[in-house]
């Protein structure tokens, strides 16, 4: 995590940054894994769809989304 934090130190400092993280489960196999990413892509075009999203490439749902909840300011 140090490096990210020196390569994008404005931004942070700037608050304009944002990073997740992501834990993998060590317990499963690779045949498992892959297993479930198949499902959870399928999951989310299908959420895509129903939400009204016109594209069905699942990557850009999860960052069209992922923009939209990040930008949502509520109202105080």
């Amino acid at each position: 995590m140090p490096s990210l934090y020196r390569v994008f130190a404005k931004e942070i400092r700037l608050s304009n940054a944002h990073h997740f993280l992501c834990q993998t489960d060590k317990t499963k196999s690779r045949k498992q894994a892959r297993e479930e990413f198949i499902q959870a892509r399928v999951d989310l075009i299908n959420w895509g769809i129903n939400s009204g999203y016109d594209y069905k490439f699942f990557a850009e749902i999860g960052f069209s989304e992922t923009g939209r909840i990040i930008s949502y300011t509520p109202i105080s």
